[in-house]
């Protein structure tokens, strides 16, 4: 009995190596970029006492995106993936307001946590498993700086003796989003490694300052299974 049993677990930890949908979780890193882009600015407006504002800031497009997450396979039928990601672009900007001329770096980007649900729809060869194509949805948590156009400066301003603080506006922005996923996932037999290349449609709904409200996201990464 001993030996049966030994020999059962020696099966099923070789079959969970070769096919990583048993494993009990996988930590995984990704990196990609967001897929869009918010126009260059360039305007004159007045402030509340009159001062007149001009305003230049140049395109914004395609941030860098990074993150990690770790997916938990032990409900049937579906997996559980809990994510943290980051996605970043510099841009510059100039503004005079009377005759006095400010001119400034800045990073626009977003942090997420989210929670998705995957299912694998298309897996092949049998058994194995090396590439396994997958779909799913879930929502998070967003923090979308916002950027610098004529209702930020106009509501932050004021007036013509105000100063502008842009690290002052980066908490102003957390909000609820839903977001759907795509992905292909490949995995050579008995390696604990697998590739993973996924789409994310992302919707945020309506921003204050021109951020994005719904895009694309893809990334490519590597998983690690236990």
């Amino acid at each position: 009995m001993r030996k049966l049993m030994a020999f059962l677990a020696l099966s099923c930890c070789l079959f969970a190596m070769a096919n990583p949908a048993y494993a009990l979780f996988r930590l995984g890193v990704h990196g990609g970029k967001d897929l869009y882009s918010i126009e260059q600015e360039s305007r004159g407006f007045q402030l509340n006492d009159g001062s007149a504002v001009s305003l230049t800031r140049k395109e914004i497009g395609n941030p860098i995106l990074f993150g990690g997450d770790i997916c938990l396979d032990m409900i049937p039928f579906v997996d559980v993936e809990l994510g943290l990601e980051a996605a970043v672009a510099k841009y510059d900007f100039t503004y005079i307001v009377a005759a006095d001329t400010t001119s400034e770096d800045a990073a626009f980007g977003r942090i997420a946590l989210y929670a998705t649900l995957q299912r694998n729809i298309i897996q092949f060869p049998p058994v194995i498993h090396v590439v396994s194509v997958y779909t799913g949805g879930g929502a998070g948590l967003y923090l979308v700086t916002p950027v610098i156009c004529e209702d930020l400066i106009y509501d932050e301003l004021k007036t013509g003796g105000e100063e502008l603080e842009v690290s002052k506006l980066i908490g102003k922005a957390v909000r609820a989003g839903v977001h759907a996923v795509v992905g292909i996932k490949l995995k050579p037999p008995v390696a604990p490694l697998a590739l993973d290349l996924k789409v994310k449609y992302v919707l945020l709904g309506k921003g204050s300052y021109k951020e994005p409200e719904r895009f694309f996201a893809l990334s490519v990464g590597l998983a690690f299974g236990f």
